[in-house]
């Protein structure tokens, strides 16, 4: 919803299971991301020093997503249960 809401089209990815494709450009990914962290934050202390998320979270967003329930958010198929990852049957 944060990418829906930030004029971005977003949808789940065929790929894999919790990924998703998107026009949005990293930098707003990046600080949708950091939004979360500001609303949801993490122990830093849990965070090595010269790790990437450190150096990620080190950055402030340069705008604060917003994470309301876009109404595009739920696509049509899931609402009538399109299985969209089957099963290997073997």
């Amino acid at each position: 919803s944060a990418i829906l809401n930030k004029g971005y089209k977003v949808s789940a990815s065929h790929a894999m299971p919790g990924s998703v494709k998107t026009d949005a450009p990293m930098n707003v990914i990046w600080d949708i991301f950091r939004s979360w962290i500001q609303l949801h934050p993490v122990t830093m202390k849990n965070i090595k020093e010269n790790s990437p998320a450190r150096k990620i979270l080190a950055v402030e967003p340069s705008f604060i997503a917003d994470f309301t329930i876009h109404p595009n958010a739920e696509p049509a198929s899931r609402k009538i249960k399109l299985v969209r990852y089957q099963q290997n049957p073997e």
